[in-house]
Parts: C-alpha cells; sequence; structure tokens
C-alpha cells in the first residue's frame, strides 16, 4: 500500500513539474533588448557544420576563446550568404541571453540571439524569436499533453485507492 500511495505522489509531482517546465518554456522565444547583452567582437574564423540536414554556424572571435552559436533554427530563417560574406578581422555585434554572461567566458560555446556589423543586420531579436516559436510551441503543447496524461493517471489511481481502502 505504501508503494501505491508513493506511486500515486509521484505522478501528481511528475505533472506538476512538467507544467511549471510548460511556464518555463514560454519565455524561451521572447528575447529583448532588456534580457540580453550585446558583446562587441572581432571575427577569427567562421565554421560551418550540420546537425542531420541542417546547416549551422560557429564563430570564434579574437577577444573570447566562446564560440558563438548560429542554430539551425536561426539559419533557416535567414539569408545565411550574410553570414558567408563575414570576414576576419571584421567587428560584429552579437547578443547573447542575460542568464549564460556570467559563464559566457568558461563555456565553450554560446548560442547567440542576434548579429550584426556596422554595416548590417544579419539577424534580430525579432529574427531569433520567430525562428524558435514554432519549436517551442511543439514542445509547450507535447508537455501539457503527457503533464495532463500524467495527472489523469494519478486522479485514476487516487480514486481506485480510496475505494479499495474504504
Amino acid at each position: 500500500m505504501k508503494t501505491k500511495v508513493f506511486l500515486i505522489v509521484l505522478l501528481f509531482v511528475i505533472s506538476l513539474g512538467m507544467m511549471g517546465n510548460i511556464f518555463l518554456i514560454k519565455n524561451v522565444n521572447k528575447q529583448t533588448e532588456e534580457t540580453t547583452k550585446e558583446i562587441k567582437a572581432t571575427i577569427e574564423c567562421i565554421n560551418k557544420s550540420f546537425q542531420g540536414d541542417d546547416i549551422c554556424f560557429e564563430i570564434s572571435v579574437k577577444e573570447f576563446d566562446t564560440k558563438l552559436y548560429i542554430s539551425p533554427d536561426v539559419c533557416t530563417k535567414i539569408n545565411i550568404d550574410d553570414i558567408y560574406s563575414l570576414q576576419e578581422k571584421q567587428e560584429i555585434f552579437f547578443r547573447i541571453e542575460n542568464i549564460w554572461w556570467e559563464e559566457f567566458e568558461e563555456s565553450s560555446f554560446v548560442k547567440i540571439v542576434s548579429l550584426k556589423t556596422s554595416e548590417k543586420n544579419i539577424f534580430s531579436l525579432k529574427d531569433y524569436n520567430e525562428s524558435i516559436s514554432k519549436d517551442t510551441n511543439v514542445a509547450q503543447i507535447m508537455g501539457l499533453i503527457v503533464a495532463v496524461i500524467f495527472f489523469l493517471i494519478a486522479i485514476c489511481n487516487l480514486i481506485r485507492y480510496k475505494k479499495r481502502v474504504s
């Protein structure tokens, strides 16, 4: 019986945790100038790579050992020729989320949420937010479905348990 109670409580905790996670995901695609920090750097080199069939980029800069990562989601929404046109020793301005700033120099890479030069805006915060909104919407919907299923299973087991105990 103790095992049954433990499992019911565990199902409730999991469903509530998943619902909490949904609220955390909600703000991922809402980056603003207030939630990000702009940094100036000089390009050392740019590497193109792939995640499956999707292209992404890593930019090495002279000022930091941390590589700047441009995700496949962003690359599908922007003109990647603008990234190819970037030159070694060119000055760039990029933004990262404030929550990553303290660990920025200790990280091997960080996802950037905007990129520009003094002449051209390569991708903006708006572009970034739009590029990941589809993925976050899917994650929220799937997370909600799974949370509701766990919650319903917990309720059903709680009702059955109460009937057996009564």
